[in-house]
């Protein structure tokens, strides 16, 4: 995921969201000059040390990025939002340091792509495809609804009374102040899903 973020940012800044408009719609732009640019970038990137050299064994389910940055052997993470929650819970001076926040991806001095633009979801939800057979569609949702929220599951989130994204953001205890996220979002010129929940299972690159 975190490389198609990549990937998707770099053709962004490139050459605007338009460029992903035909690979959306029918998987026929993955040769265009901007993705071929970003893939490009992101070798150079790899061979001359803008990622760490054991990049490839580095598990991101483990927190392992997180730990990363927390430790000060990466100056920057491309991730979720979910990310700060990851911080604030397993790395806490760090996140009391003032050191830890939120910015856009960095913008390329001659591209052609809205700088504001982000890549990811506001929110983390579920979705169920509306191509999937009605049976299968029914299974997920029956899931959905008795599993993963079912009453139990919604009263305990409630009971635990986190704050919303807003709030944090306004709090004015020095762990919460200047994270930026709220702001990024609302000054965001678009904010596109990533690729995968876009392209749906089964959509390849083709070159």
């Amino acid at each position: 995921m975190v490389s198609l973020m990549w990937l998707q940012y770099l053709t962004d800044r490139h050459g605007g969201e338009e460029q992903f408009t035909g690979i959306i719609e029918d998987g026929d732009s993955w040769n265009n000059e901007s993705v071929l640019f970003a893939l490009e970038t992101m070798q150079d990137l790899g061979e001359n040390g803008g990622y760490i050299d054991t990049y490839n064994g580095i598990d991101a389910a483990q927190n392992e990025d997180a730990q990363l940055l927390a430790d000060g052997q990466a100056a920057m993470l491309l991730q979720g939002s979910w990310v700060y929650a990851t911080i604030n819970m397993d790395f806490p001076e760090f996140a009391d340091s003032g050191n830890f926040g939120f910015t856009t991806f960095p913008e390329l001095e001659d591209g052609e792509g809205d700088p504001s633009n982000l890549v990811g979801n506001p929110a983390n939800y579920w979705s169920v495809s509306a191509d999937a057979p009605e049976v299968d569609q029914q299974d997920a949702m029956d899931y959905i609804s008795e599993h993963l929220y079912n009453d139990e599951a919604v009263d305990t989130m409630l009971d635990l009374k986190l704050p919303s994204a807003a709030e944090r953001h306004q709090r004015p205890d020095r762990r919460h102040r200047g994270r930026g996220l709220p702001h990024l979002r609302r000054r965001a010129g678009r904010q596109r899903q990533p690729l995968p929940a876009v392209l749906g299972p089964g959509r390849h690159a083709r070159a």
